[in-house]
This record gives C-alpha cells, structure tokens and sequence, in this order.
C-alpha cells in the first residue's frame, strides 16, 4: 500500500471537545452526468441545521443502516475484494453500495438499479479524530444520462439545490476539502478509464499521526 502526504483536508483534527469515536460505516454515490462535452456530477446542499459539513454541497449518501445488509447491490468481485482488503470489520461490500443508493433515493428521488447502473469503487474517507461525527466511507463512481435521470425534491429533507453541477460550476467556498479530493478522483479516473471497465488504485484519505495522507490500494 502506498501512502503519499495528501493536500490539507480542511477541518482537520478539532480541538478535543468531542470524544475520539470509532467512524461509523457510511457510503455516498458520485453520479457523475457524461451527456455533454465535460462531466457534471450530482449534488445537493446540506441544511444549516446538520452539525457535520452544514451548508456544504455533497454528493448523495449517508451513514449505514443494518437493513442495507438486506439487500446486496452488484459490484465487481474486484471491487468486492478491494473494500474488504482494505478493513477487516467493514459491511460487506454489496452492502455499502446498497446503503449509497438507497441514500440517493431518498435526498434525490433517483431510483437506481445496480445490475444496470455498473457502480464501481472509487475511494474511500475517513472522518479525523475529534470531529463532532465520524464517517468511514466509501465513495461509488456510476456514469448515466442527466436527460433520463432527473433529480426531485428529498424526501428526508438531507439536500436541498440539488443539480448537476460542473467543475466550472461548484460554489465558491462551499465544497468541503475532502469533496474535492474525491472530485479529482473521479475526473483521474473518467480520464484513465471513462467506460468504468478496469481496476485501478483506490485512494483512503486519512490522518496518520495527526497529518493528512492518501493512501493507494
């Protein structure tokens, strides 16, 4: 596993107020819209009123839930292999990506099926130590056609704004470090593999020893 000095993440480890928790299983899904000339990627605003990232735009996911283990999306056995690699203790893999289209649907009202959607790994964050939430989570890439695959309102009230948004696009001062990071994921992958059909390294970003770093697996 490689491990390389990442770029500072933002919000980096808080003074200790809160209690170092162990992160909690989350997956998020990076719908990335490659109708047009450049790719535009869904995302919707978080409320003011959330105590982690508020007022931030994000992709669609959210934090684990045990009836995700119900119903295990289709994911390459690849990518299957990589996920749990990567931890020992961690949902099975089919699992996360079934808990990042579930959350899609319910902030974005895009219902999406993996036996056709073709989601692929693409990286994996987690939360630094004495933040007032902590997320392990693991980031899908899946490509689609923005003209059949129209957002509606949340039905949980977690997003609002929701758009396709364009790198020339994103709000200034509103997309948290780590979003970008896995922003740039995605276009180095889009660049190196725009059909999503091959295996590539997957970045963690993480803190070692209160530094920010990227791991490669």
């Amino acid at each position: 596993m490689a491990n390389d000095t990442a770029p500072d993440f933002g919000n980096g480890p808080a003074p200790k107020r809160y209690p170092n928790t162990r992160p909690k299983p989350a997956a998020s899904l990076v719908l990335v819209d490659t109708s047009g000339d450049s790719p535009r990627f869904l995302m919707g605003r978080r409320s003011m009123k959330h105590v982690f990232m508020p007022g931030f735009f994000v992709f669609p996911g959210g934090r684990f839930e045990r009836s995700d283990n119900m119903s295990r999306a289709a994911l390459p056995s690849e990518d299957e292999a990589l996920i749990h690699a990567q931890a020992a203790k961690t949902p099975h893999a089919g699992a996360l990506l079934s808990c990042a289209l579930r959350e899609t649907q319910e902030e974005t009202g895009i219902a999406l099926e993996s036996d056709t959607l073709n989601a692929r790994y693409l990286a994996r964050a987690i939360t630094p130590p004495g933040q007032v939430r902590r997320y392990d989570t693991r980031f899908f890439i899946a490509l689609c056609d923005s003209e059949t695959v129209s957002p509606t309102r949340s039905t949980d009230d977690e997003l609002s704004g929701i758009a396709w948004i364009g790198m020339d696009e994103m709000p200034e001062g509103r997309i948290h470090r780590i979003t970008e990071l896995v922003l740039k994921s995605s276009l180095e992958r889009l660049e190196n593999d725009p059909a999503l059909s091959k295996v590539t390294k997957t970045p963690t970003f993480c803190f070692r020893y209160g530094k920010p770093v990227t791991e490669y697996a």
